[in-house]
């Protein structure tokens, strides 16, 4: 039988806070029933018992531990640690909300483009091709070249992309970064926040699992279901481990 954030977050609300909810549930995880006092906290070996002012709960799977005398909210998970979620409508302090991750390694693509990384860096941004859109204004299709990808394949992201443009009549060409390219003119901008603040939007979704500590099943169960159960509307982009992505 599922439990209540699951059944919350499918019947009723495809947010980023209930998803994350609803994987701590699979998770095995234990959210805190409502706002508490935390007023002791007993060590038994690998085991912690926290003793709550309105309800105690015993956690027997590695966390970050609670701090007596700290009130904590309604919904707080006790091992939050290993299941976060991003995006645009939790970002409280900076509109580059992706910016809280490491992006290193960039972020890899998977079907129809796997074997193409988002890089995390500028890259030259030039002029292909002027197009109209309904309203009769001359536009501009313009793409940059990835390193060791294979051109094939960036043809076909770029085609993707400059397709995206012409329905939504939205261009990488409107980046301020970017306004400036045209023929024999180019400009340069981070490939990264290109592709989650244009190309992602708010439908991006970023999901930073460390649930293989929790075990094989309960890792399993959390990416199966985030994969099935993918907010309506959204991109969900999943790191494990803060390396290994799906995007």
């Amino acid at each position: 039988m599922a439990g209540k954030y699951i059944v919350d977050y499918i019947r009723q609300s495809q947010s980023a806070n209930s998803l994350r909810l609803a994987l701590a549930e699979i998770a095995g995880l234990f959210i805190t029933p409502q706002e508490s006092m935390l007023k002791n906290v007993y060590a038994q070996q690998y085991t912690r018992v926290y003793a709550f002012e309105d309800f105690s709960v015993t956690v027997e799977y590695p966390h970050e531990e609670l701090v007596p005398g700290t009130n904590y909210p309604a919904q707080t998970i006790i091992g939050g640690e290993y299941i976060r979620v991003y995006s645009q409508q939790d970002a409280s302090s900076s509109a580059q909300w992706w910016r809280v991750l490491d992006w290193r390694n960039g972020l890899p693509l998977y079907k129809p483009f796997s074997g193409l990384v988002i890089p995390d860096r500028k890259l030259r941004f030039y002029l292909v091709s002027n197009w109209t859109d309904s309203k009769g204004n001359t536009r501009k299709h313009i793409r940059a070249d990835f390193d060791n990808s294979v051109p094939d394949l960036q043809d076909r992201f770029w085609a993707n992309v400059h397709a995206s443009e012409e329905r939504t009549e939205t261009t990488l060409a409107d980046f301020p970064a970017l306004s400036t390219v045209t023929t024999g003119q180019e400009a340069y901008a981070n490939m990264l926040d290109l592709y989650f603040n244009l190309l992602l939007g708010p439908r991006g979704i970023v999901l930073d699992l460390n649930t293989a500590t929790l075990g094989d099943t309960a890792d399993r169960a959390v990416r199966n279901f985030a994969v099935r159960e993918t907010p309506i509307g959204s991109r969900l982009i999943i790191r494990t481990g803060g390396q290994e992505i799906f995007a």
